[in-house]
C-alpha cells in the first residue's frame, strides 16, 4: 500500500491498524488496513483500505496429438482467468516469455509429458501437467463383400474409430450418401465392382479400406 500525502506540514508520523509506522506497507495479506496520518502540528487524518487477494489464476488448456502430417502435437492455451496481468509462460522451465494475446498457440510438441506453469505479475503461479499423447491410428472398416442380385441395392457402412469429416469413393459414379449421420451409403452396380472407401479426419489425415459388390446375374 503506498500512501501519498497532500497538505499538511512534514515531517509526517504514520500509524497503522497493524502496528507498522512505516510510510508504505510491503508484502502484507489481505484484510482491512487503516491508516493515521499526524503532521508537525499535530493534525491527525484517519483513513482505511480493504486489500483484497487477487483470485486463484486458472487456465483453460487443449491438446491435439501428433498427427499423419508430422508436424508434431499442438498444445493451445485458449484463455486465462484470475491473477492479474501480465502473465509469462514457462513449459519445462524454459525462460518464462509473456503472454501477448490469447489463445497461444505451440506446435510440434512430440509425444510426452510437459510441465506448464503461468505466472502473474505479483508471482501467483498456475502450473499444469500437460500430457500430450502418441497418435491413435485411424482405424476403418468397410466390413464383408456384399453380393447382390442384379437391380439390388447394397448398402454400405463405414466404422470408424474417428469422425469423418470428408470422404471419397473410388468409383464415385452411383454412390448414394443416405446422410443419416451413421456413414451409410447405397450402391447398385450393374457387375461385380470392387470399391475403395478413403476418410479423412478433420486432420487431413486419412485411411482407406475396400469392398467388393459382387453382382449375381443368373435367372432363376
Amino acid at each position: 500500500i503506498e500512501v501519498v500525502v497532500e497538505g499538511g506540514t512534514a515531517p509526517f508520523s504514520y500509524q497503522w491498524s497493524n502496528g507498522a509506522t512505516a510510510s508504505n506497507l510491503q508484502n502484507i495479506g489481505e484484510g482491512l488496513y487503516e491508516l493515521t496520518l499526524t503532521d508537525a502540528l499535530g493534525c491527525e487524518v484517519t483513513s482505511e483500505i480493504l486489500l483484497s487477494a487477487p483470485t486463484a489464476i486458472e487456465a483453460a488448456l487443449s491438446v491435439i496429438p501428433p498427427g499423419c502430417n508430422g508436424n508434431g502435437g499442438i498444445l493451445t492455451i485458449e484463455s486465462i482467468s484470475g491473477g492479474t496481468g501480465p502473465f509469462y509462460l514457462s513449459i519445462d522451465n524454459s525462460p518464462p516469455e509473456v503472454i501477448a494475446g490469447l489463445p497461444l498457440v505451440r506446435t510440434a510438441l512430440e509425444a510426452g509429458s510437459y510441465n506448464l506453469s503461468i505466472e502473474d505479475v505479483n508471482g501467483c503461479l498456475f502450473t499444469a501437467n500437460v500430457i500430450v499423447p502418441n497418435e491413435e491410428p485411424l482405424v476403418l472398416d468397410l466390413g464383408e463383400d456384399i453380393t447382390i442380385s442384379l437391380g439390388e441395392i447394397a448398402t454400405i457402412e463405414a466404422l470408424s474409430n474417428f469422425t469423418i469429416d470428408k470422404y471419397r469413393w473410388e468409383p464415385g459414379d452411383s454412390i448414394v450418401d443416405l446422410g443419416n449421420g451413421n456413414d451409410e451409403f447405397q450402391v447398385s452396380p450393374t457387375f461385380t465392382t470392387r470399391y475403395t472407401f478413403t476418410a479423412f479426419d478433420a486432420n487431413g489425415c486419412s485411411v482407406s479400406d475396400q469392398i467388393t459388390v459382387i453382382v449375381d446375374k443368373r435367372v432363376d
